[in-house]
């Protein structure tokens, strides 16, 4: 396809976001800033976000339970690992700008999700394939989310030698969860919900970093630590976590879609994905240089029991139970708008039916999944595998490079984007098996030898 598409007459420029540093060569720059199509008109009552609160957004989705597993992810690859968060975090900055570039493909209108992007470069099988792995992911994370909050609380019983069982505890999980997400239609992310994310994380980061430094000598002197600067068997498994922990790609279009300045898009990207990419590597040196070879999956199962350890372990599970009804309410408003659930056509009385009906459905499933396979470190491998690898490495690049054409690439622009494709192949195909391979051996071992998580 031609590059005449992407550069529109001074009556209609539409391509806004183009005026950041990383623009669509075309003959013609578009300028900088301007706002001015019908579809923005329709729209500017909705853009009052300001940059801050895009930044907070994006910092809250993606710096979370991922977070956890990244020293765990280094002890996989080896050394050679942080050449890889590196890598991810200006992939991150990359990704999410082609992503809201490809919004702006039509002159006249912006598109307005992830799914409607592979629609209009793929047609309906573009549609279904990215419905498919936005789901997946969606669905994939709330489960990892019930896993981790209920290890965490079953753990704090244990440890005060109250009897219940680990099933029961991500029952409760799982109801609590489940109340907001099935009596409220549509839930918003609020600002003090973004920002108490942020916290949770950057807290729960500094306790693992700082008990861990109290805690080194001792461990150095009782342990024979080792490190490796290259793991190349577990190497795919690590891709697939280190995805899991950068990809925000999802929201992205609706965190654009309330920004003021719109324009400001990769500006606000850039210095998010910097901060995340300083905590990750925080994080995940401090932990493997602590651990070597005995890092574990959530990393928290390596601090000794304590108050610090206790803190963490609450704050991280208020954090994932408060953030899935946000996630799950995503999922279920664009399944009940495609099977046209409202209360104009079915009533308000069977509408809320149909809805509790399949909010409860989703939630049970989810819960079952969790209790029949409870290995956080295998499931977030699998799903960083199966759908990350697809919404963050592959998806972005091959969709815009469908509707913009090869030649919208610049040099460097190329080795990027066949760098993206191996990461994302190796960490969907590899990642994928290992994961699986991990998450059979650890069922048939039964829960007993399964790898402790409290």
């Amino acid at each position: 396809m031609n590059n005449s598409r992407i550069t529109h007459d001074k009556q209609s420029p539409s391509y806004s976001v183009a005026a950041d540093d990383m623009s669509v060569h075309s003959r013609e720059k578009p300028e900088v800033g301007v706002l001015t199509t019908p579809h923005y008109d329709l729209e500017n009552e909705h853009r009052r976000g300001s940059n801050w609160g895009a930044f907070m957004n994006i910092v809250c989705v993606v710096a979370g339970t991922g977070v956890l597993q990244l020293p765990y992810a280094l002890e996989q690859s080896g050394w050679v690992g942080l050449i890889i968060i590196f890598l991810a975090g200006f992939i991150g900055v990359y990704s999410g700008t082609i992503l809201i570039r490809c919004l702006y493909y039509y002159p006249d209108r912006r598109l307005g999700s992830y799914p409607e992007i592979g629609q209009a470069a793929f047609g309906r099988v573009g549609l279904y394939v990215t419905y498919f792995f936005h789901y997946l992911y969606i669905l994939g994370t709330v489960c990892i989310y019930i896993i981790l909050a209920g290890d965490n609380i079953h753990g704090l019983f244990v440890d005060a030698n109250v009897n219940i069982s680990s099933k029961v505890v991500k029952l409760l999980v799982a109801i609590v969860m489940w109340a907001p997400f099935v009596v409220m239609k549509s839930m918003r992310e609020v600002a003090v919900l973004a920002l108490f994310g942020f916290i949770a994380t950057v807290v729960v980061v500094g306790i693992a970093v700082v008990v861990g430094f109290v805690e080194m000598s001792s461990i150095h002197a009782n342990l024979d630590i080792t490190y490796s600067a290259l793991h190349i068997t577990t190497l795919p498994s690590s891709i697939a976590s280190i995805s899991f922990a950068f990809a925000g790609t999802v929201v992205y279009p609706h965190v654009e879609a309330a920004m003021k300045r719109p324009q400001d898009w990769t500006k606000v990207l850039t210095v998010s994905m910097i901060s995340i990419t300083v905590l990750y590597l925080l994080m995940s040196i401090c932990g493997y240089v602590v651990y070597g070879q005995y890092t574990e999956s959530p990393i928290l199962s390596n601090l000794p029991l304590g108050p610090p350890k206790v803190i963490a372990l609450i704050l991280i599970s208020l954090h994932v139970i408060l953030a899935a009804p946000i996630m799950l309410t995503t999922f279920a408003l664009e399944v009940e708008k495609n099977y046209q659930v409202t209360v104009e056509r079915l009533g308000r009385v069977r509408e809320f039916g149909i809805r509790f009906a399949f909010r409860t459905v989703v939630v049970a499933g989810l819960y079952g999944i969790s209790i029949a396979i409870p290995y956080f470190a295998d499931v977030l491998s699998l799903v960083g595998a199966l759908s990350t690898c697809m919404v963050f490495f592959i998806f972005p690049l091959v969709c815009y490079v469908k509707m913009y054409g090869i030649r919208v690439l610049r040099p460097w622009e190329r080795v990027l984007g066949i760098v993206m494709l191996i990461l994302g192949v190796v960490g969907l195909v590899i990642g994928s098996i290992q994961a699986v391979q991990s998450l059979v051996k650890h069922v048939a071992e039964g829960n007993a030898n399964a790898p402790a998580h409290h």
